[in-house]
């Protein structure tokens, strides 16, 4: 934290003749209205690997622009998404979230991908994302980009059924300095800074670092359990153009961390089970570089190649995870109407985990690899009326070997006020390192002598796949108003089970086993809809919906004794959301939302509505001071629940009064 402070401070005094200016084509939104603002044409990459209309897009895909991150009031990734129809957020304690896209969810949703600028932060240990290290300096992120829906085409497997882009502003939109200062009751202090400048006529550099201290959470019996958390990070991006036609981007960033909580331990002497209280620590970082040649307005190439590292201890279990990931992408016009794009990709991660009783792995050190390839063709069959894409994407890794993930999606725009789209895709989700050499045990059965429940791996599981068919619907009737319905159909086949193996006697004990199997198979099917109405130039309206149904069974042959009821359990069959975004006058801002959530039967977890309430006053055009009270209605109800290691907690209102300045 000192060091990226002294690096903002550096910087600042290095450059105190630089203009706080921004460039001609990056407006600054926060001074537009609502109207202006809602029309603006919102664009995505992650569908087409290209810049694109979503209103244009053949894909259940939603946008949070950094105007509505700001007007959220919200510090964290993790409660932001809870803006997306569709997308369930689940808050399992102070610093854990389960969340998902289209049901099976848990701490680690394994079925959904989640990318930073490009970078995968899934981890390949456990299949899921820690939400809690996704902590970056909000003022910096230009839009979120979620798809609902399979994704492996363009990003390869564990893009099942969801892929969540977090995409940060060039560093030339980012001249000039900020600051930021916040203090609440859940969240007890929060601090940022960052400044941007010029090198040259060309390059544009940025650095920034924050810090947050969040306070625990409570238990059921209304009972501060301290699970409190804190980090603090510190990063940096430059942009520039080396030609005309080439451009480069490098950033990085570095964080560390600690939080507290209670936690299960397990063992095979008396009391067998106890919970006793962690003192975990996380720290990690990366660095990204990207090269960028734009041939012609339809032809370009980009090089990108990252590394990663994170740290991880908890509960005496140390993890560590080191990623080294390359990816080219070329995209060109081979006829005119046929814009082909292709890439390349290598991708090497190495594990580590030194575990307990509880969780180990019988190779604690392992090293594997990823290759993969795609080409999409994408053909225009009508000039801005239909057009059909069809690819796929080709991989082989050291779990499951070869994979294939074709797509084909056709999108019909009768004119410029409606577009219907259909896509049928197959995806696949992969093995966790986990899956394939874990030993964790579950529980302990008291006796003479006692019985372990453990889980192992399995080095012939393959890997779990969908056949998913989606349809939608994107139609703006009136300037003011705008609808996006999306329905779907998932077949699954393969899914993950535990299934019984013979007792055997091992280290003083009868160790009952349950091996990861492909014993289940099933159907989800829903829709959601989004909606939106401008009422007036400083007043709009936002309201989504989403129905979830599922039907999980064992395939022929399996015993699995727990995962059916679970999975199905332990999503909501219906969502809803409504908000609004209020400018009564020029210097005042009043933004309300409201979130119902069904009942999680099997995560004992009953429907909740959740209210949460901003007042924004910008009294001058640099500085703006907010106060957000969040979680109104929702005093302490239980999201999920608790995890294998983790004892859950329950969400408590809170406010959070926060200042920032831009100079």
């Amino acid at each position: 934290m000192a060091a990226g402070l002294a690096l903002v401070t550096a910087l600042a005094a290095a450059a105190q003749e630089a203009p706080a200016s921004r460039p001609a084509d990056a407006p600054d939104l926060t001074e537009l209205s609502l109207e202006e603002l809602m029309n603006v044409n919102v664009e995505a990459t992650s569908v087409a690997r290209k810049p694109q209309r979503v209103s244009k897009s053949a894909a259940a895909v939603y946008v949070i622009t950094s105007e509505e991150i700001r007007r959220s009031g919200l510090t964290t990734i993790p409660e932001i998404l809870r803006h997306v129809p569709g997308l369930e957020v689940a808050r399992v304690s102070s610093n854990t979230w389960a969340i998902t896209s289209r049901g099976f969810n848990s701490q680690f949703s394994n079925k959904l991908l989640v990318l930073v600028d490009g970078r995968t932060v899934y981890t390949p240990l456990f299949s899921g994302v820690y939400w809690d290290v996704q902590d970056l300096l909000l003022e910096d992120v230009e839009r979120i980009e979620v798809i609902r829906g399979p994704g492996g085409t363009l990003w390869g497997a564990n893009a099942v059924n969801g892929v969540i882009n977090i995409i940060t502003r060039p560093a030339h939109e980012t001249l000039g300095g900020l600051g930021s200062a916040g203090a609440g009751t859940e969240e007890r202090w929060h601090a940022g800074a960052r400044f941007g400048l010029k090198l040259g006529r060309s390059t544009a550099l940025r650095a920034w670092s924050q810090w947050a201290d969040h306070e625990g959470q409570y238990d059921a019996a209304d009972t501060g359990i301290e699970d409190d958390w804190n980090q603090g990070r510190a990063g940096f991006r430059a942009d520039g153009a080396i030609t005309d036609a080439s451009s480069f981007t490098l950033q990085g960033d570095a964080y560390r961390g600690g939080f507290d909580g209670p936690a299960v331990v397990r063992s095979i002497t008396a009391p067998f089970q106890s919970i006793v209280k962690v003192d975990g620590f996380v720290s990690g970082g990366n660095v990204l570089g990207r090269f960028n040649h734009v041939f012609s307005a339809d032809a370009d190439l980009s090089l990108q190649a990252y590394v990663d590292s994170y740290r991880r201890d908890s509960a005496d279990i140390f993890q560590r995870v080191d990623t080294a990931d390359v990816d080219f992408e070329n995209r060109f016009r081979l006829s005119p109407g046929n814009e082909i794009t292709w890439g390349l990709g290598y991708r090497r991660f190495k594990t580590v985990l030194r575990g307990t009783f509880d969780v180990m792995l019988t190779d604690d050190h392992r090293t594997d690899d990823l290759w993969s390839a795609f080409v999409q063709d994408e053909i225009t069959i009508v000039p801005e009326r239909l057009a059909l894409t069809l690819g796929s994407k080709f991989e082989l890794n050291d779990f499951t070997g070869y994979e294939y993930l074709p797509s084909a999606r056709v999108a019909f725009t009768p004119d410029e006020r409606q577009t219907l789209w259909a896509s049928v895709s197959r995806a696949v989700r992969t093995p966790a390192v986990a899956e394939d050499a874990g030993i964790i045990s579950f529980g302990v059965i008291p006796g003479a002598p006692p019985t372990v429940v453990q889980v192992q791996g399995n080095e012939e599981l393959q890997s779990e796949r969908v056949i998913a068919y989606e349809a939608g619907w994107r139609t703006q009737p009136w300037d003011q108003v705008s609808f996006d319905l999306a329905a779907f159909l998932n077949d699954y086949s393969r899914l993950s089970s535990v299934e019984p193996g013979a007792p055997f006697f091992s280290g003083g004990a009868i160790v009952a086993p349950l091996v990861f199997g492909n014993g289940l198979y099933g159907r989800t099917w829903g829709a959601e809809v989004a909606s939106q109405w401008n009422a007036t130039p400083d007043w709009s309206l936002r309201a989504g919906y989403a129905f979830l149904a599922a039907s999980i069974r064992r395939a022929p042959g399996s015993s699995d004794p727990l995962n059916e009821d679970s999975i199905e359990g332990s999503f909501p069959t219906h969502q809803a959301q409504l908000r609004s975004f209020w400018r009564p006058a020029e210097t005042l801002e009043l933004d309300a939302s409201l979130y119902y959530v069904d009942r999680l039967p099997a995560q004992d977890a009953d429907q909740y509505l959740r209210g949460d309430l901003r007042i924004g006053w910008r009294p001058t055009r640099r500085s703006e001071l907010s106060l957000l009270v969040h979680g109104l209605l929702h005093q302490r109800e239980r999201e999920f629940e608790s995890t294998f290691l983790i004892i859950g907690s329950e969400p408590e209102a809170g406010v959070l009064l926060r200042f920032t300045r831009r100079f």
